[in-house]
């Protein structure tokens, strides 16, 4: 939650391990969510802290507000879809 000149805005952010085997579902899941629920939010992200080409430790976004990035999300079957995903499209 935070405050801007307007009022409160809710974030969802949503912190999540790269190594667990329902990865993809839970991101899936949340894209479905944001397909509903956008509006209501500021932000909605998925996030994985890992390592960048720089070899210091980073947090990877995607940005479920940008339709692309969502649709893509929607689409997937398996964690090595997504991990492709983070790799094309996260912000850092």
């Amino acid at each position: 939650m935070r405050k801007d000149k307007h009022g409160y805005i809710f974030d969802l952010l949503e912190p999540h391990d790269p190594s667990r085997k329902d990865n993809y579902q839970k991101a899936k899941g949340l894209a479905e969510f944001a397909q509903k629920h956008a509006s209501s939010y500021g932000r909605i992200q998925l996030i994985r802290k890992s390592r960048g080409n720089d070899s210091l430790e980073h947090y990877y976004r995607l940005d479920f507000s940008d339709i692309t990035v969502m649709r893509k999300v929607l689409a997937i079957n398996s964690n090595e879809e997504l991990d492709r995903i983070f790799e094309t499209d996260a912000i850092v």
